[in-house]
């Protein structure tokens, strides 16, 4: 026969306590809803409610956790902790979120408006955040297997971007009804109003394929030579039929070559699009890099060595790297 007086205690002593951040019930009630919406919660105490508190539940090796009395058990462990209680989401398959930093001079807006210039708009999406300077973790599905780096390079090819790629075994996120130093995290929707929970992962658009391309982890690893022939270099790029990214890519260079732009800053800067799209493992690359050799043949120059590319300033790692003044 089940004791319903000490549950009762039990129930009155959640109850009656103070907490920092989450209440107990609060928090299992919130973890509960996003099994059922398809999310994995994980608990996080620790300084700014920021810490992961269990072990086994995020990296390659975590294991998705759904019961209730789990859910119990860590919000009786750490919601009276000095730090509280906050929750998290780790992210599902297929899921990744771009974690944009705005905040005491992070780069994070500047960063993603060199991505949309390179690699096109991001279509609206969900949103995360507790802040107001711009700062969010935006939502995306990417292909099955797709992995991305773990933080976008910067322009100068330094870590130091103020964006990093959420993903399956890289960090999670905090969601509502956490309660950041700096206020409650909100979930807001493509259309910028405030929403009560997080989409389910199918709701949510796919990443496009060239920032999937831009992003992608496994990129060639191309040894910086002054002297690297440029056969050698596009040896490295993928077999295959033309993306769509890659396309566009390649017309970009066409047209700036057909407007005289050949031997200028446009070209340069066009060709050098293309080339880190195949540094980023779109297929096709090797293809659309054939079309505009042989259209500058048609114009009596000397295919892609006739630009010079100074291969030591073309950084296949820093698909945001400066671009290389190596023609004119």
């Amino acid at each position: 026969m089940r004791n319903t007086t000490s549950h009762t205690r039990g129930q009155q002593s959640r109850n009656s306590k103070e907490y920092k951040r989450i209440h107990p019930d609060e928090f299992v009630q919130a973890a509960k809803a996003l099994v059922e919406l398809g999310w994995h919660p994980i608990p996080l105490s620790g300084p700014g409610g920021k810490v992961c508190g269990p072990k086994g539940v995020q990296g390659r090796e975590g294991v998705d956790v759904t019961d209730e009395d789990t859910f119990r058990e860590w919000a009786d462990r750490w919601a009276a902790t000095e730090d509280g209680l906050n929750l998290a989401t780790r992210m599902p398959v297929g899921v990744i979120a771009l974690d944009v930093d705005c905040y005491d001079g992070k780069p994070g807006a500047e960063t993603m408006a060199a991505c949309a210039d390179e690699w096109g708009d991001l279509p609206p999406t969900w949103s995360v955040t507790a802040r107001t300077d711009g700062s969010s973790k935006l939502l995306y599905r990417v292909p099955k297997g797709w992995e991305g780096v773990g933080v976008v390079p910067g322009r100068d090819g330094k870590n130091g971007s103020g964006v990093e790629v959420l993903q399956r075994h890289h960090r999670y996120a905090v969601v509502p009804p956490s309660i950041h130093d700096v206020g409650p995290v909100l979930v807001f929707g493509p259309d910028g109003d405030q929403c009560d929970h997080l989409p389910t992962p199918d709701e949510l658009p796919m990443l496009p394929e060239a920032w999937c391309d831009g992003l992608y982890k496994f990129r060639p690893d191309v040894t910086r030579d002054r002297t690297a022939d440029p056969d050698e270099l596009l040896g490295l790029f993928q077999d295959g039929l033309m993306t769509d990214a890659v396309q566009r890519a390649m017309q970009k260079v066409l047209d700036a070559l057909s407007s005289g732009a050949g031997r200028h800053d446009e070209m340069n800067e066009r060709l050098l699009e293309l080339l880190r799209l195949g540094w980023g493992g779109a297929p096709g690359v090797r293809l659309a890099v054939e079309v505009v050799n042989l259209n500058l043949s048609r114009g009596s120059r000397a295919g892609l060595s006739g630009f010079g590319l100074d291969t030591e300033t073309v950084d296949p790692v820093c698909v945001h790297g400066r671009l290389p003044d190596t023609v004119g």
